[in-house]
């Protein structure tokens, strides 16, 4: 075959065999079927990297090294030196990828040569006395005191869905026989967990107790600057996935596949501590959800800055400790009352339970915000309920920048908490009970299964008497997915606004004295926000200009003429940098 490759006559000679043929060729003849980023380098490595996506032969070429270096290949370098290490990110990973999978160690060879597989030593040994180690970069005391002349690591990463950290190595994924959900996932799509999950893997490596220094060379045992995880690829975002035209596998991406879009997101408990440090305030945040991009919108108060993330996501403020937090329902503090504790008034506890109308609740939720593939325009995503007699509406509008799914699924859980919200409860406690807190969510064995109850407020005296509210303790459920729309970026430009304050005279219809302003910008950006303050800071929303004004230059100076009244009489020239002038008629 090298032969025939040297010759240029490889392609010819393959479209002469049959599929068993070629399989057993494929087999047998690796170096020929490679292609040149899954042969290793020729020069003298330590560590070679394999970055592709999924389905690039980085599994194939992994085992195919280690086949070689064991078989003693003078083509490649490497000893295995008896022993080796083969390392996934869990040991089922290992043994269903590295091992056992299609591209695995043991599909490479004949039956007559292949490597004994141990499960319960999680040990390969080969005939000529080679041992594989298998590890799990989930256990990494595991890998201490070993020697090995090899390593075959597999890469680490995880799904951007619900419980994806479950089974790290499982995606959904159409074309794949291996496509499939991790354990307890719903596969609604969750940036978070990702998020979280990299997070885990990069803290955890970079203690020092986690990680000491090498007594071999001088550097760490495992250098973190060479953690890699998958997948990640050259294609622009978000021209891929959006572009489904170029590329067939861009609805994966909204299923949890590829980095590509995602490393630039932040969890929103990240991003309300920064927002409260940058307003020097100290507040601790234990919350979900996760936002490709947020604005705050001038100089507004830390309070005003943080209200729409909380409107969003459920996020409520409180007092634990003489420290400020900011939870949502999840990260509450919790509590089981018991029925005999509930006060008595006469022969009965003190529960009252109570039902807002269906009337009073809205049946749609819709959303504003920017969109992450329309060049972060305005977009207004909406969720709606279908069943109940309600046609009321309500809208928010959050400077946050999100991809439509992940609004749909915000809302779709916003609208569930409301209508789960509309069952109240009214309780009273012994004074024992006070390190109840509005926000605190309790259970009562006295009312029906599983049913959580957030405290509304209290009201203290010889008793406690609590406003409660249901609340939802459930899994994001998953969405459909919505394919991005790519706006052409000539048409999203917009200039610097050119801002003239006027010190005109009072209509004589007009008792009122009024801030005129005028404001142009080339091109137009459809509407400017004007702010005032009689100081540096708190300034106020004075005006949303949305129409553009005809600003000039004055050709010749301005003649003499009465003061504080109409000159009728003489005439300015000049040149105006926009659009002519139009008539309007006055009422």
């Amino acid at each position: 075959m090298t032969r025939l490759a040297r010759a240029g006559l490889t392609r010819s000679f393959l479209s002469l065999l049959e599929s068993r043929e070629l399989a057993i060729l494929n087999l047998r003849e690796w170096p020929v079927f490679a292609g040149k980023p899954q042969r290793p380098p020729l020069s003298n490595w330590r560590t070679w990297l394999l970055l592709g996506g999924r389905g690039a032969g980085k599994t194939r070429a992994g085992a195919e090294w280690l086949k070689a270096i064991i078989g003693r290949d003078r083509h490649v370098s490497g000893d295995a030196a008896g022993r080796v290490a083969i390392i996934g990110e869990t040991y089922s990973d290992a043994r269903a990828v590295m091992i056992e999978g299609e591209s695995g160690l043991l599909s490479l060879y004949r039956k007559c040569e292949r490597p004994t597989w141990n499960p319960s030593r999680r040990q390969l040994v080969w005939p000529d006395g080679t041992i594989g180690q298998v590890f799990s970069a989930s256990d990494p005391e595991g890998l201490r005191g070993s020697q090995f002349g090899a390593a075959w690591l597999d890469e680490f990463g995880c799904a951007a869905i619900t419980m994806g950290a479950n089974q790290p190595n499982v995606f959904a994924d159409p074309k794949s026989d291996d496509s499939g959900l991790p354990r307890f996932s719903t596969g609604a799509r969750s940036d978070l967990v990702q998020s979280r999950y990299l997070s885990v893997q990069l803290d955890y490596w970079s203690e020092e107790d986690n990680n000491p220094d090498s007594s071999l060379y001088s550097g760490k045992m495992i250098d973190t600057g060479w953690l890699f995880p998958w997948a990640w690829d050259a294609r622009p975002f978000p021209q891929f996935p959006a572009d489904s035209a170029s590329w067939s596998d861009g609805t994966n991406w909204h299923a949890g596949h590829w980095l590509n879009g995602r490393l630039g997101g932040c969890p929103v408990d990240e991003l309300v501590t920064a927002i409260a440090t940058d307003y020097g305030e100290a507040l601790q945040a234990s919350c979900d959800g996760f936002v490709d991009g947020y604005v705050v919108q001038g100089p507004v108060s830390a309070r005003d800055a943080l209200e729409p993330l909380a409107s969003l996501f459920g996020l409520r403020y409180s007092e634990e400790q003489d420290k400020a937090v900011i939870l949502d329902g999840n990260y509450a503090n919790t509590d089981s009352i018991a029925s005999q504790d509930l006060v008595q008034r006469g022969d009965e506890p003190i529960f009252i339970r109570s039902r807002e109308h269906a009337n009073e609740l809205p049946a749609e939720l819709s959303l504003g915000h920017r969109g992450i593939f329309s060049d972060y325009e305005q977009e207004d995503s909406y969720s709606r309920r279908v069943e109940g007699e309600s046609d009321r509406t309500l809208h928010l509008n959050v400077p946050a920048i999100l991809p439509s799914s992940t609004a749909l699924g915000a809302l779709d859980a916003g609208l569930r908490d409301i209508w789960q919200g509309r069952e109240k409860l009214e309780i009273g406690l012994p004074n024992r009970y006070l390190h109840l807190s509005p926000g605190d969510v309790i259970t009562i064995d006295a009312s029906q299964e599983n049913e959580n109850w957030r405290i509304e407020s209290i009201e203290d005296g010889d008793l406690r008497r609590l406003q409660l509210r249901a609340i939802c303790r459930a899994e994001a459920l998953p969405v459909p997915v919505l394919q991005g729309h790519i706006s052409d970026p000539s048409n999203l430009q917009f200039g610097n606004p050119q801002l003239i304050a006027m010190n005109l005279p009072i209509h004589p219809e007009i008792s009122t004295p009024r801030f005129h302003i005028a404001i142009s910008a080339e091109p137009w950006a459809r509407q400017y926000a004007i702010w005032s303050s009689p100081t540096l800071s708190d300034f106020s929303l004075r005006k949303t200009v949305t129409r553009r004004s005809q600003i000039g230059t004055l050709l010749q100076p301005l003649g003499p003429g009465p003061e504080g009244r109409w000159d009728n009489a003489n005439e300015i020239s000049i040149q105006l940098s926009g659009d002519p002038l139009e008539s309007k008629s006055t009422p």
